[in-house]
C-alpha cells in the first residue's frame, strides 16, 4: 500500500467512524497535495486546498472548511504560512 492509499483509507475510516470530525493534511510537496485531491475526489470526500496564492483564496478556503459540514479535508502546503 502506498502512503496515498493509506491516507485515503484513514480518511474514509474517519468519515465512517467519526462523521463530525475533519482532517488537516500537510505536505511540503505540492504535487502530493494535487494527487491527494484527485484521490479524495474519487473517494467522494469533499475537500479544500491552499495551493493557490492570495489572501482572498485563503479566507474562502478557511471559511469553506470551517462552515461547510460536507468539506471534510483541508489540504495544506507547508509553505502556505510563508505566503500569508
Amino acid at each position: 500500500m502506498t502512503k496515498l492509499e493509506g491516507l485515503i483509507r484513514r480518511l474514509l475510516h474517519l468519515a465512517r467512524t467519526a462523521p463530525g470530525e475533519k482532517a488537516l493534511v500537510f505536505s511540503q510537496f505540492p504535487e502530493a497535495l494535487r494527487l491527494a485531491g484527485k484521490a479524495l475526489d474519487v473517494a467522494g470526500l469533499k475537500h479544500v486546498s491552499l495551493d493557490s496564492g492570495g489572501r482572498v483564496g485563503v479566507r474562502a478556503a478557511v471559511r469553506a472548511f470551517s462552515e461547510d459540514d460536507s468539506v471534510r479535508v483541508f489540504l495544506l502546503s507547508l509553505r502556505t504560512g510563508e505566503r500569508v
